[in-house]
């Protein structure tokens, strides 16, 4: 099994964040913490597995790679052909990359910290962080998608106005590749046929929806099983994918998820302390990287 990454750079430069989903500087309060989650997110996982991979962009290989040496075991280019997409599609770079394999992965988000190797419990089975149920934000975006887009009609039919399951995908992957490329395929066609369907949401948190909410329908209309590495069902409160003070004897796993956490300075003091401690060489590298930058 490998570990991959996947960074698609323009929505991280949007000039600022007008809806809480947004990803400027990757939902961070600046750029060195940006950079530095996936420092430590990298490290890491290549504790753990010999093969950890990038895939990005131009743009992000010049940041992550020749001015980071960030120490990916390979760097595949082939996010540039998004530069036409909608910034706030962010979710899109991650959908790429996953329908690019053809072998057993599990993608981790850049703001995914983990201290022990993930366990699957069947090869043939895909993973998923978490389930989650009727979050918020979803149902808005599900009755805009039933109201005005273009929709495969066994999809269609498997939407709920008034149940909304979907799986959180901090952490994806497994032994079932192939489920992958039928669904990075799927949803790319949904935005392709209303791509103009848009206007008056919020781009980020529909992004997400159809993410996360494709990812259960397909996985229910295909009979795969999904592999969740946490019980929990999530309405909404992650706290318990946050606790950095219990690292590493309580808690194996941090997921800083959604804006609020990227910008609580207790995440930030500990992730900066968790690089220092734990990769003490590349720390002071860090450091002196970002005073060259200004950050």
């Amino acid at each position: 099994m490998k570990i991959i990454q996947s960074f698609w750079v323009k929505p991280s430069e949007k000039k600022a964040d007008f809806h809480s989903d947004d990803r400027s500087k990757g939902g961070w309060l600046s750029s060195k913490w940006h950079l530095m989650s996936w420092a430590l997110s990298c490290h890491l996982a290549l504790r753990y597995y010999e093969r950890v991979e990038l895939y990005t962009d131009s743009a992000g290989k010049a940041l992550l790679i020749d001015m980071l040496n960030l120490p990916y075991t390979k760097v595949v280019v082939c996010l540039d052909e998004l530069h036409d997409y909608p910034e706030d599609l962010w979710t899109f770079g991650k959908i790429k990359a996953y329908g690019l394999q053809d072998e057993p992965f599990i993608h981790i988000d850049s703001d995914v910290f983990f201290w022990e190797p993930f366990k699957q419990k069947n090869e043939n089975t895909i993973v998923a962080q978490n389930l989650e149920y009727n979050i918020d934000f979803y149902f808005k975006n599900i009755s805009h998608m039933l109201d005005h887009f273009e929709l495969p009609l066994w999809f269609r039919n498997s939407l709920d106005r008034q149940e909304i399951f979907s799986a959180n995908t901090g952490v994806v992957g497994g032994g079932n590749w192939r489920f992958y490329k039928e669904y990075s395929e799927l949803c790319f066609d949904i935005m392709r046929k209303n791509s103009e369907k848009l206007e008056g949401i919020n781009i980020s948190q529909m992004a997400i929806t159809i993410e996360q909410v494709v990812f259960f329908v397909l996985s229910k209309e295909r009979n795969v099983e999904v592999n969740y590495l946490f019980d929990e069902v999530c309405e909404g409160n992650y706290y318990f994918l946050t606790k950095f003070h219990e690292v590493p004897v309580k808690t194996t796993f941090i997921h800083a998820i959604g804006s609020n956490n990227k910008k609580s300075h207790y995440i930030l003091d500990q992730i900066d302390t968790r690089l220092r401690m734990e990769f003490p060489d590349y720390y002071y590298e860090f450091s002196s990287i970002m005073k060259l930058m200004g950050c």
